[in-house]
């Protein structure tokens, strides 16, 4: 509701009254806006956000959301409304600005309509065919002239006057000088190692930017870039997921309505050694056959020879579980409901997992702590992974199963750490 020039939202209250401000109520199905004593003219306007049907009462079907509007102590009077329909423009300097404003009339009004603006600073200027409209529903043409004006973001205001009746519409606009200036990238940072094969490239926004174009490719001079992104804020999350252990370049240019701008610099980064398999997957409780996480590995993968898994699992009474590891014909248990540790009697009756498995690990397989995180950090599998060694291409399976009634969790995520280690008989330099 616009009163006085001020626009109150409804369900925005203070002291028992509505108050400037807020935000639009997009929850509740009625809204209420209650106004202080010796307010003049009111506007009142309903904005539908995803409504099914039309909302307009008695059409549509059963899904159709009807609206009731109640407005006590109010007076309709006649009136006329003004719209410019295109809403926001950007555009490069010099470049005109062209809108249609409309002019309708309610309850019988019929008084000549004369159009003016406000908002566009000199040298620009801002003129209507007709500017007077009398014949209604009408509408007028609005050219904006804004060669000389700055560069920045301005509002015009338009301006419909008919003896003490007014009314505005507004459009927002930005003038651009020129192409933006290069952005300046964030994350990572260059040269960054161990980064996620579907990270986030951020860099800091461009005033003005309408748009970014990011670009990583496998090669300094981009002549082979592997993922583009068209983004309209400063961040881009990489997808499809890149391949691990490879380095990459990226780079991003900012676009507004004058073209677009120069690259950024190149930066580098190089992806982590993981390939994952995110959940949350549940797991079932007190169930023998458990669920199954895959992980596939394509062709051209490394030869593994010290396998480490990562787990994470959130899951009370860890004593329950059993995690085995399968690919083709090898398979080994991570854990077969794991014990406490020499000295303390029973099962693991800690929470929660986040594990790298190997055979080098110190301590003893299939046990847990005694306090704090059941299983954490560097821990020996149940079974030795020897029968791992070799190729990584393939489709890797972890199963886990709950053997136990009452406690429940779920499995977070588990990776295939893909860290080539040389063996005792392979030199750094590759020599035999």
């Amino acid at each position: 509701m616009i009163a006085d020039g001020q626009t109150y939202r409804g369900n925005v209250f203070s002291g028992g009254l509505s108050t400037t401000g807020g935000s639009a109520d997009n929850r509740n199905i009625v809204e209420n806006v209650y106004l202080p004593a010796g307010v003049g003219v009111v506007t009142v306007r309903v904005i539908a956000s995803t409504l099914p049907g039309d909302g307009v009462p008695n059409t549509g079907d059963a899904t159709d959301q009807d609206f009731a509007l109640v407005c006590t102590n109010c007076v309709a009077e006649p009136g006329f409304a003004l719209n410019t329909n295109a809403g926001a423009a950007g555009i490069c300097a010099g470049t005109p600005v062209v809108r249609t404003v409309d002019v309708s009339t309610y309850l019988g009004f019929n008084a000549p309509v004369t159009l003016t603006s406000t908002g566009l600073p000199a040298p620009g200027s801002v003129a209507f065919n007709p500017t007077q409209v009398s014949v209604f529903p009408s509408s007028s043409t609005m050219t904006a002239t804004t060669t000389g004006v700055a560069e920045g973001q301005y509002s015009i205001s338009v301006l419909g006057t008919a003896g003490a009746t007014v009314r505005t519409a507004m459009i927002p606009l930005f003038i651009a000088a020129g192409p933006p200036a290069a952005p300046s990238q964030s994350l990572p940072a260059d040269a960054a190692t161990g980064v996620s094969t579907s990270s986030a490239l951020t860099w800091q926004s461009i005033p003005g930017a309408s748009g970014y174009v990011v670009e990583v490719a496998t090669d300094v001079g981009f002549t082979n870039i592997v993922r583009t992104g068209n983004v309209s804020g400063a961040t881009y999350t990489i997808s499809p997921s890149l391949n691990t252990q490879t380095q990459y370049f990226w780079r991003v240019r900012a676009s507004n309505p004058c073209g677009d701008g120069g690259n950024s610099p190149v930066r580098a980064f190089t992806t982590f050694n993981l390939v994952c398999f995110d959940g949350p997957l549940a797991i079932p409780d007190n169930n023998p056959a458990g669920v199954n996480a895959s992980i596939v590995i394509g062709a051209g993968a490394p030869t593994i020879s010290a396998l480490k898994i990562v787990v994470n699992a959130s899951h009370t009474y860890v004593g329950d579980l059993t995690m085995r590891l399968t690919k083709d014909a090898a398979g080994a248990n991570l854990i077969n409901r794991p014990i406490n540790p020499a000295g303390a009697s029973g099962s693991c009756s800690g929470n929660d997992m986040g594990t790298t498995f190997f055979d080098a690990a110190p301590g003893v397989a299939n046990t847990c702590a005694t306090a704090g995180v059941a299983m954490t950090g560097n821990v020996k599998p149940s079974e030795v992974f020897t029968p791992f060694n070799g190729s990584a291409t393939g489709t890797w399976t972890l199963n886990v199963s709950d053997r136990a009634s009452i406690d429940i969790g779920s499995l977070t995520s588990w990776c295939i750490d893909l860290t080539v280690v040389q063996g005792p008989n392979v030199f750094a330099n590759g020599f035999e």
